[in-house]
């Protein structure tokens, strides 16, 4: 299939416009901004994309565009050939988007998805081989292997696919669709199952499971698993389920019984409830009787008992008030006492501080900022001589008779120096050395230009350190180091005396704690605030309990006036009670007697009710019972009443289906390791024709310089130059990359569009190559465009005329108005 008439109205720079491609080599000629990759793009469009945009891929694709001069859509249609037959595609991106196809005989799909697959069903190649290969932009030539790398990933697996069918007999079986489906299978099977530790990853089984995107191996696995789980919970259940039985089997017979020894026992129980009744009176009254007895006994000692704390206490007031007393003035004595003491803490801590502050007025102050001037100085001068001794230069002066000479070494002070027959005086300095004899002056200064200011520095930082050494007193910085530690440390005792005093004060003047301690005086007391504290809470204490248990012997003397008058009352009510306790123990005597085993009517009923009670708890829990065999036999629902026995037998079924689809999932594994093997073995054969077409190619159009290529799948990755020199990709010149890139190009569309008609759309493909590899690249692509549709753009007119096709004009774009 070949590219007939195209249409623009509008595209890009274009209102309307008509071009129309004959078969064979087709040159679409113009300068700069024509109008070239709008009618590039225009085809690509026209082809590939998709009139149902979302918003931002209509702003990205479309946009670009749209009419400078103003619009809101863009059209193209074009017109596909294949021998006599025609098809028409018109799309519309923008406002009232369309895709129409009209088909040979008058029929048109309006439907966007529809005209997309029938365009592939039309097209030579798939859409990214289409657009990475048949239709190659200027800039893409240079990215050819950078391109097939990264984008057009699918065309290279086609290829691949080509080159296979054309060496194995693949019965028209893309091998590489093949394989990826097996991996996609294998994948799918073994998907989140580790074949490693035979199970789920990260050991996610039975209690925290794969929610989702597990395979077929891993759902094997589960099915198996919840099969077991079921089976072990339906096992348990019957267990539950015997279980309940007997136990409501065992309940049963004992409430009988019981119910028997119930029935027999009920005059007996009616006879010893009466009795049980006449006891409990009986204990009554032998109880007041008893309460009576005791009143009696205690209510005259009571009344003695009152009378004696009320003398006590009549008597206790005035000793707690003398107490009282004598405790103030202890009080007193003691606050006095403590004041004194406190008086005396603060003179010492005071004279402390005083003697502190003694001892640093009389020590020589030298802080750390005057240490650290100290270390300053003499850190600077060390630099400067250090910088000094680099150029030190010195002079010998030797004595040949007696006599005096004047030195001076750089700028010290000058010295009177002897001399004597033998005697020799060594001098040194940093940049300048000074001989002053009565018949002569000599003075030798060093080369470097700058060594007299340095040592003039050096002097001048000499003077100042030790005119800091005299001001503070100190020889040198060891001394001077030590006289600031023994200041520093008189200076931290004065602080931490000054501390104390601070402290002891507690925020009160000296003046006030002496005035405090003036007002004290010399207070004393008989006795000690202890003694005198700890007798008065004796006696408060004894008064309180004292106190506290006349009003409970009042309280309870009251409670007998009222209950019973008088003493003589409360003889009278015992006399009676103890009437009443005869009679009741008569009543008894004349009652029927107990059960054997029985001391008493009251043990006779508590086993009664005992047995009862009893009866009653097995009734209630029949009723559990029966409540929990229901919510048993319900539960049997859940597995539709399958037995334990039953759900063995699945199990056993489901493991031999989990074996099964892991047996399926290993043996793909197995095929995808043994075909990938394959294909690697073959892939030097399915190559080869490949490559010797590119090298044919490759050696004509570069006159036999490059011609060797080492070929990694269906793409070249270095090749060799006349000298036997192999360079890579990135090595090759721009031209020699456009080169191959071409070749490549043109081997590769020869492959794709095989026996069928169909075309190539080219982009300046010779701007980078000289003169000789443009004429037999123009070859080359003559040579293709002889039995294929050749299409190629150019701002170029020589490379028209290289290719030797009538060119299709586009003319330049008008002039701005002015």
């Amino acid at each position: 299939m070949r590219l007939g008439k195209l249409s623009l109205q509008p595209f890009g720079a274009f209102s309307r416009k008509l071009l129309e491609f004959g078969p064979g080599l087709n040159v679409v000629l113009g300068p700069n901004e024509a109008g070239k990759s709008t009618v590039f793009a225009a085809v690509r469009m026209a082809l590939l994309v998709s009139t149902d945009l979302p918003k931002r891929e209509r702003e990205k694709r479309v946009d670009p565009f749209l009419p400078a001069s103003g619009g809101d859509y863009v059209r193209v249609d074009l017109e596909l050939l294949k021998g006599t037959e025609a098809w028409v595609v018109r799309r519309r991106w923008g406002t009232a988007a369309f895709s129409k196809l009209e088909l040979q005989g008058g029929g048109t799909f309006g439907d966007d998805e529809t005209v997309r697959a029938r365009l592939a069903q039309l097209l030579p190649a798939r859409a990214g081989t289409l657009e990475h290969v048949l239709m190659t932009r200027q800039s893409m030539l240079g990215r050819t292997l950078e391109s097939f790398a990264d984008e057009a990933r699918e065309s290279i697996s086609d290829l691949s696919d080509i080159l296979r069918r054309a060496v194995l007999e693949t019965g028209g079986v893309s091998v590489d669709r093949f394989l990826e489906r097996v991996r996609a299978e294998r994948d799918r099977a073994f998907l989140r199952w580790d074949p490693q530790a035979g199970g789920p990853e990260k050991s996610k089984g039975t209690q925290k499971r794969w929610a989702k995107g597990y395979g077929t191996v891993l759902g094997a696995w589960y099915e198996l698993d919840d099969s077991r789980e079921l089976a072990r919970r339906v096992g348990a259940w019957e267990k539950d389920l015997d279980a309940v039985r007997a136990e409501l089997q065992r309940t049963d017979s004992a409430a009988g019984k019981l119910s028997s020894f119930l029935e027999g026992s009920g005059p007996a129980a009616r006879d010893a409830r009466e009795r049980r009744s006449l006891e409990a009176d009986l204990r009554a009254v032998k109880a007041e009787a008893e309460g009576l007895s005791r009143s009696v006994a205690k209510w005259p000692a009571a009344a003695d008992r009152a009378g004696v704390l009320e003398q006590s206490l009549s008597g206790a007031e005035g000793r707690r008030r003398g107490l009282e007393e004598e405790l103030s003035r202890a009080k007193n004595a003691e606050g006095a006492r403590l004041v004194r003491e406190r008086h005396a803490r603060v003179m010492r801590r005071k004279l402390a501080v005083e003697e502190a502050q003694a001892a640093v007025n009389a020590a020589l102050r030298l802080d750390r900022k005057a240490l650290a001037d100290l270390r300053n100085a003499a850190d600077g001068l060390s630099r400067l001589e250090a910088g000094l001794e680099a150029g030190r230069i010195s002079v010998t002066v030797a004595g040949r008779s007696k006599g005096q000479v004047l030195t001076q070494e750089d700028f010290s002070p000058e010295k009177r120096q002897e001399l004597s027959a033998g005697r020799t005086l060594g001098l040194s300095a940093a940049g300048r050395i000074r001989i002053v004899h009565e018949d002569l002056e000599i003075e030798v200064r060093s080369g470097d230009a700058d060594a007299a200011a340095r040592a003039e520095k050096a002097e001048t930082a000499r003077r100042a350190r030790d005119g800091l050494l005299r001001k503070h007193g100190v020889r040198d910085l060891d001394e001077a180091a030590e006289k600031n530690q023994a200041w520093e440390r008189l200076a931290d005792s004065l602080a931490a005396a000054e501390k104390l005093l601070i402290e002891e004060l507690a925020g009160e003047t000296l003046a006030e704690l002496e005035a405090g301690a003036a007002a004290a005086g010399n207070v004393t007391a008989a006795r000690g605030l202890p003694e005198v504290t700890a007798e008065l809470a004796g006696l408060q204490a004894q008064e309180k309990a004292e106190r506290a248990e006349l009003a409970e012997l009042k309280r309870q003397i009251v409670e007998w006036e009222k209950a019973h008058s008088s003493v003589e009352a409360l003889v009278l009510a015992l006399a009676a009670a103890k009437g009443r306790e005869a009679e009741i123990q008569a009543g008894i005597a004349r009652a029927q007697a107990l059960p054997a085993g029985f001391a008493d009517a009251a043990s006779f009923l508590a086993a009664v009710e005992k047995d009862q009670e009893a009866l009653a708890d097995l009734k209630g829990k029949r009723g559990v019972l029966q409540e929990k065999l229901r919510n048993l036999e319900a539960q049997s629902t859940e597995w539709e009443g399958q037995s334990a026995e039953e759900l063995g037998a699945r199990v056993a079924d489901l493991e031999e289906a989990f074996k099964a689809e892991l047996r399926r999932a290993e043996a793909l594994d197995r095929v995808e390791k043994k075909s990938t093997a394959l294909l690697s073995s073959t892939d030097g054969a399915v190559t080869t024709g490949l490559a010797s077409r590119l090298s044919e190619m490759l050696s004509a159009m570069t006159a036999g310089r490059h011609r060797e290529l080492v070929m990694e799948g269906p793409l070249p990755v270095s090749l060799s130059d006349a000298d036997g020199a192999s360079l890579g990709w990135d090595q090759l010149s721009a031209g020699t990359r456009d080169t191959l890139a071409l070749a490549l190009r043109l081997a590769m569309a020869g492959y794709f569009l095989g026996d069928e008609d169909g075309f190539l759309l080219l982009d300046d493909p010779l701007v980078d190559m000289d003169p000789d590899r443009q004429k037999a690249a123009a070859a080359a692509l003559k040579s293709f465009a002889a039995t294929r549709q050749l299409i190629v753009f150019t701002c170029h007119p020589s490379t028209a005329a290289l290719l030797g096709a009538k060119p299709i004009m586009l003319a330049a774009p008008a002039a701005p108005p002015r």
